[in-house]
């Protein structure tokens, strides 16, 4: 959890959903597949969803540790996240999910690369549904580089779900160095 921490507790907050987000433990058996590098045109809303009453909870590293993420409060446009005793607020723009708390795109609709804080992002397609000890998600993911710290983050985006699944690895021999997988997802909110 301290390796957590040190590597990715604010990557995991600004990832939100990297928010939602989202991890577990299979993947499936063919693994995410790469596809062609073209814009990539979701409707965020979709993959990143603010929704008053819902929550997600993780399962961190190797140890299971639970890791609870919860909507504080949004409404048709925006949302405020709580990741541990950090709040982020997130704005669904018509060019996708930014962070306004860490001046950033989450997501970036109709692009297939863009800049993130100290960093690139881009999207990775996946060809196969990711499937977890929670579920099969229609998902796609984004990797983000950070040069300067040596790591890179993967965050998968499941359909209707946000972030479902989390990862760290190192840029120099790509070891996977932390994960988070999403555990359970629940809207208590009809809305």
């Amino acid at each position: 959890m301290q390796q957590f921490s040190k590597y990715c507790g604010k990557m995991v907050m600004r990832i939100l959903i990297c928010f939602l987000t989202a991890f577990m433990i299979a993947v499936s058996c063919a693994g995410p597949k790469k596809t062609q590098s073209a814009a990539v045109n979701k409707n965020s809303r979709d993959f990143f969803p603010l929704k008053n009453g819902c929550g997600w909870v993780y399962l961190v590293g190797d140890n299971k540790v639970q890791y609870q993420v919860r909507v504080l409060a949004a409404d048709k446009d925006s949302g405020m996240i709580v990741w541990g005793n950090k709040t982020f607020a997130y704005v669904h723009k018509d060019d996708g999910v930014y962070n306004s708390t860490e001046n950033y795109y989450t997501i970036k609709n109709g692009v297939q690369k863009w800049d993130v804080v100290k960093g690139k992002a881009e999207y990775i397609e996946l060809k196969d549904k990711i499937v977890l000890k929670s579920g099969s998600y229609k998902a796609f993911a984004v990797k983000e580089t950070y040069p300067d710290k040596k790591f890179y983050t993967m965050s998968y985006y499941g359909y209707m779900t946000g972030l479902i699944k989390f990862e760290v690895f190192s840029l120099d021999d790509g070891k996977l160095i932390e994960k988070m997988e999403l555990d359970s997802y629940l809207c208590s909110d009809p809305d």
